[in-house]
This record gives structure tokens, sequence and C-alpha cells, in this order.
């Protein structure tokens, strides 16, 4: 526990007393009188602090001293002051805790149980930490001409590390590893070992920033880590950028002697640019002839590989390659033999717009004629997937995300289509392919609808006798419903197939007029429990889900307790106690800490669950009332 004492000085303005806040402590686990202001805790906390203070003027003092140190040596001039200054910076501290054990040695005098031992100890300890005080003060006016010295130095060797720095970044930046020409493995071997270099500059910074730290200037070397940090950096960019030219030549001799039919420039185009990508985002020396020439080859690259591109597409057939050859007027084979370095030479940029010309078709009606097929393949195979609904043999049909993204994916796709100047060759798969995969969609969500609604109403209109006497021809409906969603998810889960069950002639207008009536019979529902709530206001404080339960469980009181907190604020349950069809509630416990109070005459929990829990209320007034009279008697 802190205490903070404050006191009103001479100006008004209310400070702090010297030493607060202050902290008292205790052992819960200790006898009453230990934790006494007089008492055992208190004694060992003085005998402690005495030893506490005690220890460190003898290690403060001893370490201090200059007598038989030779402090010229700086590691021991360092120690020697390090010990000086925490005597000044821990002055207060020390004193301050010198006055409380002080007071508190009189205050154990007072009542006659101070030791005697102690009252001496405390006495000397002042005049020792005086002694201490002008011990540091005589040896840091000894000291301070070696002290100004060392750091002299220290700044002296700093500046020339970072002039050192200075220079060997000027000299790094002419090497060979920065010219294209060196290649990759003579580039690397000399970064590597650059590295080997900077543990020199690495060793003069730990120890030149130790001294300066010590003496009072750790930022002096701030700007040589600084230095060494961005000298690591510009190598370590220079690895990156060889590493990503040797990947890059590697893949241009690759791609040069790759086959023809086996080749495919889309996909090789793709990864020269992201590589283009990747290089212009590298943090390197942009300016430096490295970083140009592989720049440089992959811009050629990137001309030569979209001219190749279109006449690779699987789409160009004998018919298109005639017409190209007629265009560059030379003759050639396009077979296993055919590598890329021969259609380099074939000089196609002369002959853009005719390449784009002869391949734009062929294309596009392959384009249209793989995305067909694929939607032909895909779909002959996507089933539902079931899941078991309670204990019953229906199963709830649903279709994954997985499947559902590809639908809307293949809806754009069909759509899309529709807008190609080559519809002509596919218009009617077209056609059919728009018609199923709207109809797949449609029924997908309005069943995942119905089968929402169906399930969580069938567990009301079928399975609680109070909301089919509550709402008899709902109730009655919904039998009719219940068999009609049974037939559809039984026919669903016998075709398996989305396109086959979407696509039959009546399913999405069955299931359309499903969801009208089960519309109509959650109105009534909801009519229904806004009927309960009226008649139960405390019905309020629970959600739909929570009062449909309560509901459908109003004859079984025993599983109403469960929603006693949400219905009675502190109330966890009543004690209930058989008797007959109904039990009889005898008491009720509080869910603050563990109460409970006994009802003076047992209630009987029948008829309506609003109407017995406003009987639970009656009971509960009752109960305090008698309670409380008890208590002005006694």
């Amino acid at each position: 526990m802190k205490i903070d004492i404050l006191f009103e000085d001479d100006k008004g303005k209310m400070v702090s007393v010297r030493g607060s806040p202050y902290k008292a402590t205790f052992s819960a686990k200790a006898p009453p009188t230990s934790n006494n202001l007089t008492g055992p805790a208190m004694g060992k906390y003085i005998q402690s602090g005495l030893e506490e203070i005690h220890t460190f003027i003898v290690d403060t003092t001893k370490g201090a001293q200059t007598k038989d140190k030779n402090i010229h040596d700086v590691k021991v001039l360092i120690s020697v002051k390090d010990n000086v200054e925490s005597v000044f910076n821990l002055n207060d501290e020390i004193v301050l805790k010198l006055d409380c054990l002080e007071e508190s040695l009189k205050m154990f005098q007072e009542h006659g149980i101070a030791k005697d031992s102690q009252v001496k100890q405390i006495k000397k300890l002042f005049d020792e930490f005086a002694t201490l005080k002008k011990l540091a003060k005589d040896i840091k006016k000894e000291i301070t001409p070696l002290v100004n010295g060392e750091n002299e130095k220290s700044t002296n060797l700093i500046k020339k590390l970072e002039e050192d720095l200075k220079a060997y970044t000027t000299e790094m930046k002419k090497r060979d590893f920065y010219q294209y020409k060196t290649g990759v493995t003579e580039s690397k071997n000399r970064l590597g070992l650059v590295g080997d270099e900077l543990k020199v500059f690495d060793d003069k910074i730990t120890d030149y920033g130790y001294n300066a730290s010590k003496f009072g200037n750790p930022d002096q070397i701030t700007n040589s880590i600084k230095a060494v940090e961005t000298i690591r950096t510009e190598v370590q960019n220079m690895i990156a950028l060889w590493d990503f030219i040797e990947k890059q030549q590697e893949s241009f001799e690759s791609y040069m002697n790759s086959k023809w039919v086996t080749s495919n420039p889309m996909e090789m185009e793709d990864e020269v640019k992201n590589r283009f990508k990747v290089l212009k985002e590298m943090k390197c020396d942009k300016k430096c002839n490295a970083y140009i020439g592989i720049q440089e080859d992959i811009k050629k690259w990137l001309v030569f590989l979209p001219l190749i591109s279109d006449l690779r597409d699987p789409s160009m057939r004998d018919r298109h390659w005639n017409s190209l050859k007629v265009k560059v007027q030379k003759d050639f084979t396009v077979d296993d033999k055919l590598i890329l370095r021969d259609v380099y030479n074939l000089n196609l940029n002369k002959y853009l717009e005719d390449v784009e010309e002869i391949t734009d078709q062929a294309r596009q009606e392959a384009k249209m004629e793989k995305t067909l097929n694929k939607l032909e393949e895909t779909w002959k195979d996507v089933a539902f997937e079931f899941t078991q609904h309670k204990n019953t043999d229906i199963k709830l049909i649903r279709m994954s995300e997985e499947n559902f993204e590809m639908l809307e994916e293949n809806q754009v796709a069909v759509t899309s289509m529709f807008s190609s100047r080559y519809l002509a060759t596919f218009e009617d798969k077209c056609v059919y392919w728009q018609k199923s995969l709207a109809a797949i969609a449609e029924v997908v969500q309005l069943l995942a609808e119905v089968q929402r609604s169906w399930s969580f109403l069938e567990n009301l209109f079928i399975g609680s006798e109070e909301v089919k006497k509550e709402l008899p021809k709902e109730s009655e409906k919904f039998i009719g419903i219940d068999k009609e969603v049974k037939v559809i998810l039984k026919d669903g889960e016998a075709k398996k197939i989305a396109v086959v069950f979407c696509n039959q002639g009546n399913v999405f207008q069955r299931l359309e007029e499903v969801q009208k009536q089960l519309t109509l019979c959650e109105k009534a529902l909801n009519d229904f429990m806004d009927s309960k709530r009226r008649a139960f206001p405390r019905f309020y404080f629970v959600s739909p889900a929570d009062l449909l339960d309560i509901l459908s469980n109003g004859n079984a009181p025993a599983k109403v307790m469960c929603h006693m907190p949400k219905i009675f604020q502190a109330i966890e349950t009543l004690y209930l106690k058989d008797d007959g069809e109904r039990p009889i509630a005898t008491a009720m416990e509080t869910c603050v800490g563990k109460e409970v109070v006994q009802f003076p005459k047992p209630l009987k929990l029948v008829g309506k669950v609003e109407n017995y829990l406003l009987d639970v209320i009656d009971c509960m007034k009752k109960s305090l009332n008698v309670i409380a009279a008890k208590s002005v008697v006694a």
C-alpha cells in the first residue's frame, strides 16, 4: 500500500513530504503481531536496511580508492570513476534511507525494544557515509585530469575512425564488384572479403564506444556505428543484386535453348516482368554499372518475348503458320527440333502488326473453346456437401465455399464471352452455360435460406407443444411445409450433382413457394413472441433465440433454469423439487457469491411459463418481506 503525504508550502502549493509516497507492506500468512509497526517484520526491515547500507559503503569505499591502483590503466580508471559517481548519484536515496532507519529506531526506543547495537550502528553509518562522500569528492578531484585526458583521447580516436570509414566507403565504390563485366563468381568472392575488413572496424567501435560511454559521451560513437551499418547494408544489397543477376542469366540461357514445342513464352514474359519488378524494387545503387547491365539485358528480352508469345500460343493452327511464312518470306518447320534461338533469328520485330492480326482470332477462339470445355468438365463432377440434420435421415444441402467462389468466377467468364466478336462459333454453348450457372446460383442461395428458416422453425412448430397450442393454424401449415422441404432435400441427396439438381424445371419455383410460406410462419412466430413479452416484460431482457428456447421448454421448468440469470438480475437458479408432472420451487440462489434464500412456502410451477414466472416474482417479494420483517424484530 502506498501512502502519499502532502503539505502546503509558502507559495500555497501542495507538495509531497520528503520520501513520499511511502510504501507499507504486510504478509497475510504471518501472525497478526508480526505485521505490527513494532513487530518482527519491522525489526527485520531495520536490520536488512542497515546491512544493505553498510555493504554499499564498504564496497564503494574500496572501489573508489586509488591507493595501490594503476589509475593510468583506463579500465581501472573507469572502475574508480563508476564508484565515485555512484556516491553522488545515490546520495539522496542513501540519506533518505538512513533517516528512515533512524526514525524507525527512535520509535523502537520509545517502545523499549530498540537494540543498542543497531542504534550505535546507525550513527556509525551516518559518519561512514559522510566520510565516503568526502573521499568521493577528493578522488573525483584527483582523477579529473586523467578522465579529461582519456576523454580527449577517446574523442580523437573516434574522429580518426570516422575519417577511416569515409575513406573506406569511397574506395569501396571503385571496386570491381560494381562492374557488370566482372561476373557473378568473382564479384561474390570480392564482396565476401569486405565482411572480414568490417570486423576490424567493429572491434574498434566496441572498444571506443565503451570508453566514450564511460566518459560521458555515449553519442560520439553513433556516427561510426551508422557508417559501418551503411557499408554492411550496401554490401548485402550488392550480394542480393549479384544473386539476382546469376539467377536471371541462368533463366535467359535456359530460354534460348528451350524447344519451341515445349517452351511457354507467355510464362517466360510474366516471369521476366516479375523479375524486372523485383529488380526495380531492390535497394541497391541503381547507378552502378552492374545494375544498369542486367537492366539492359532484361529490357531486350521484354521486347523479344511478346513477339513470340502470340506465335507460341496453343491456338495457332497450320493455316496461321502458313500466313506467317508468307509475311516473313522465310520457310521453317515447327517441330521438336525448333528452338527459341531459331525464332529469334526471324527478326519478328519487323512484323509486329502482322503477327498480332494472325494470332488474335486463333487465340480468342481457342480461349472461348477452352473455357467452355473446362466448364463442362468441372461441373459434371461438382457435387453438394451433405450434413445430417439432427438425428434424422434428412441431410442438409450446401455448396462448399470453394465451389461457390468458382461458380461466381465462371458466371463472370461466361458473361464476358458474349462481348467477343467471335461469339457466333460457340453461341449455343454460351447460352446454355449462362442459364445453367444462373440456375445453380439462384437455387443454392434460396435453398440455404429455406434450410435455415426451416431448421429454426422445425424445433418450435413440431417440437414445442406450447407453440402448437398457441399457433395451431401455422403449426398445421408447417407440417405441409416440412414434408415439401424434406422431399426437396431427399431429391437433392439423390441427384447429388449441382448442375443436375438445380436445372430441374420446377425446383426453384417450389423453393420460392416454401420460402414464402416459411416467412408467414416466422411472422406469426414473431407476433407470438411479442405477445409473450407483453405478458411477461422481463422476456425483453433475453435474446430471441433464448426466448424461443424458454417457450419451447416451458412445460419443463428444469430446462428453463439455465436462463434465469438473463431474466432476473443476480439470480443463478431456483431450487426445484419433483412433485408430479411439474416441480415445486423451494428457494432461489444468487449468482453473486453464494447465497440461498428459502421461499416461505413452496411454489408449484404450473401453467404457462410466463404465468409461473410471474408467480416466482411474487414469491421472491414475499420471501424478502419475510426476511426483512425478521431482521427488524431481531
